[in-house]
């Protein structure tokens, strides 16, 4: 397959870029350029708060899944997905604020928890 992988050379996206190449598949990073993308994996260096500058980019790559490791925000959402139309059909979407922010609503630790 296909993949684009925004923000494929943090935290958890250098590790799923490394199981995705070794699984065969054809890679593009889209980063900062701040961290080297692996070995034999396409890069595109641009701003994630800017992703409707690549969107032709985007569209040319025929691509079969996207994969962002770094959204933040419901404008990023948004833009993520305006930026991506016509370009995949399939977009996932992971964010672990939303991960930790879960866990401190149902700890009770942020707003919107349990009543203590």
């Amino acid at each position: 397959m296909k993949i684009l992988l925004i923000g494929g050379t943090g935290f958890i996206g250098r590790f799923v870029t490394s199981q995705l190449q070794q699984a065969g598949h054809t890679l593009t990073v889209f980063h900062r350029g701040a961290t080297p993308a692996a070995q034999g994996v396409e890069q595109i260096v641009g701003d994630r708060n800017h992703l409707e500058q690549f969107r032709e980019l985007f569209r040319q790559r025929k691509l079969d899944v996207v994969v962002d490791f770094v959204l933040s925000s419901e404008d990023q959402a948004k833009q993520l997905m305006t930026a991506l139309r016509g370009a995949t059909l399939r977009v996932v979407a992971l964010s672990s604020m939303d991960a930790y922010r879960a866990w401190g609503v149902l700890t009770g630790m942020e707003q919107g928890g349990p009543e203590p």
